[in-house]
């Protein structure tokens, strides 16, 4: 079951969505799940990114994957707004 809300996508002045994270120091950061290669709690939660680096977060592995898919819901809705309909 996921448990997210709006309040977790955040929509920068570039126009791409992001998930809204809290580093370990508490100072939130946006990032584009796109770049995300890993998720691991051990027992803090790791993300590795796609070029190598990681990053520590207070967010659990399961809340991390939740904003995730929140957001990959939100890309697909927006995309069928966007989109004509097909002719048949």
């Amino acid at each position: 079951m996921l448990f997210f809300s709006t309040c977790d996508l955040q929509l920068p002045h570039d126009g791409i969505a992001m998930i809204k994270l809290t580093r370990l120091n508490a100072t939130e950061f946006h990032l584009n799940p796109d770049l995300i290669k890993s998720i691991e709690e051990t027992p803090d939660t790791t993300i590795e990114l796609i070029n190598g680096d990681r990053i520590l977060v207070r967010e659990r592995a399961e809340t991390v994957v939740d904003r995730i898919v929140a957001y990959r819901v939100r890309v697909l809705e927006q995309s069928r707004k966007l989109s004509p309909p097909l002719i048949r």
